[in-house]
């Protein structure tokens, strides 16, 4: 969801998590087809259509709790479905929820579904082409170990 453009995910597998999570992102926007047997195809739209969300599918899936950080980069404040598909419970999700507020969201649970809003600066200044940029301005290409290290001081 981050990527702009096309991306190809190779050898995924045809399981019915994969198909449940494939519904949520063809519900809010997201273009997908498969190529050569088990190679996926993603394109997402400019901006994600999240009051679209098939949440029926979203709550079949444990796949969706996933989506947090990355939608991050496009609202201030949204709400999504309880990950499903087991009974997680809080605990089994929290260190998602523990590392997500390194990058100043802040998520909450409510009745059915988590209620995140975050921090504007991590998505308009500090994730640049790829690459999480510190405080001193310089960029990190790595994976986003970052986030242990740094939290944006204007969060």
């Amino acid at each position: 969801l981050l990527n702009k453009g096309k991306t190809t995910l190779r050898k995924v597998a045809r399981i019915e998590e994969v198909n449940r999570i494939i519904e949520v992102l063809n519900s809010i926007g997201v273009k997908t087809r498969w190529l050569d047997g088990s190679d996926l195809e993603i394109v997402p739209p400019p901006r994600l259509r999240l009051e679209d969300m098939d949440i029926a599918a979203a709550k079949r899936t444990r796949t969706v709790i996933m989506f947090l950080g990355p939608l991050l980069h496009q609202y201030d404040d949204f709400k999504l479905p309880f990950a499903g598909g087991c009974n997680l419970g809080k605990r089994t999700v929290e260190p998602h929820l523990s590392g997500l507020r390194h990058f100043g969201m802040n998520v909450t649970a409510e009745t059915d579904y988590y209620h995140a809003n975050g921090c504007q600066f991590w998505r308009s200044n500090d994730f640049i082409d790829g690459a999480w940029r510190y405080g001193d301005g310089k960029y990190n290409y790595g994976c986003g170990v970052v986030a242990k290290y740094y939290h944006h001081p204007q969060c």
